[in-house]
C-alpha cells in the first residue's frame, strides 16, 4: 500500500490519474475511486467496494465469484464496507491470475474515508494477495489516523517549497 501525502494543489490527483493512465496503457488492470467531498455519492467510502466488484466483475470476469456472494447474502449491496470487504474485494480479487498486479487507487481519501474504511486499510487489507497494489492520495497525515504507522504501508509526501519543485512552478509558469 503506496500513500501520497501533499497540500491542497500538490498535484496529487494529477499523479492519481496519472497511475491509472498509465497502468491502462501497459495493459495493467487498475481500478480507480475518486473521493470528492463535493459528491454525495463519492463523499463517503458506501459505494466504493460494490463499484470496485462491478468493475471486476466486468473487466476481470469475477462476476460469478461476486453473484455467488450476493445470491448467499443479498443485503451485501447496501451493508457496511467492513462486510463488503470480504466478499466483493478479497475474494474476488484471490480469483485472479498472480501473474499481473492488480492496481487499484483511491484518490483523496481524506475527502471521503471514514474509520471504518481505515480499519480496513489498516488491518484488513493484509489478507489480500500479493499482486494487490493500492495507491492512495491524502491532503493531511492527521485524518489518516494509524495508517502511516502500518508496516504494509509506505508513504511518500510531496513538499512544494522543495527547490526542484520550486523550479517546476517557475518554469510552467513562464511557459504558460
Amino acid at each position: 500500500l503506496r500513500v501520497l501525502v501533499g497540500v491542497a494543489g500538490a498535484g496529487k490527483s494529477t499523479i492519481a490519474h496519472t497511475v491509472a493512465k498509465n497502468c491502462h496503457e501497459k495493459d495493467i488492470p487498475v481500478f480507480a475511486f475518486f473521493f470528492s467531498h463535493d459528491a454525495t455519492d463519492r463523499d463517503n467510502p458506501k459505494l466504493l467496494f460494490t463499484t470496485i466488484a462491478a468493475n471486476l466483475g466486468h473487466h476481470l470476469g469475477a462476476g460469478s465469484v461476486i453473484t455467488t456472494a450476493i445470491e448467499k447474502d443479498a443485503s451485501l449491496l447496501t451493508a457496511s464496507i467492513t462486510d463488503q470487504f470480504e466478499p466483493l474485494f478479497l475474494e474476488p480479487c484471490m480469483q485472479y491470475s498472480k501473474d499481473t498486479p492488480l492496481v487499484f487507487v483511491l484518490d483523496a481519501l481524506d475527502e471521503g474515508g471514514d474509520q471504518r474504511l481505515m480499519h480496513i486499510l489498516e488491518y484488513e487489507i493484509i489478507k489480500a494477495p500479493e499482486h494487490i497494489r493500492i495507491v492512495i492520495t491524502s491532503r493531511d497525515k492527521l485524518s489518516l489516523g494509524h495508517l502511516l504507522t502500518c508496516q504494509h504501508v509506505r508513504s511518500f509526501g510531496i513538499d512544494i517549497m522543495e527547490a526542484s519543485n520550486l523550479e517546476d512552478l517557475a518554469t510552467y509558469t513562464r511557459h504558460r
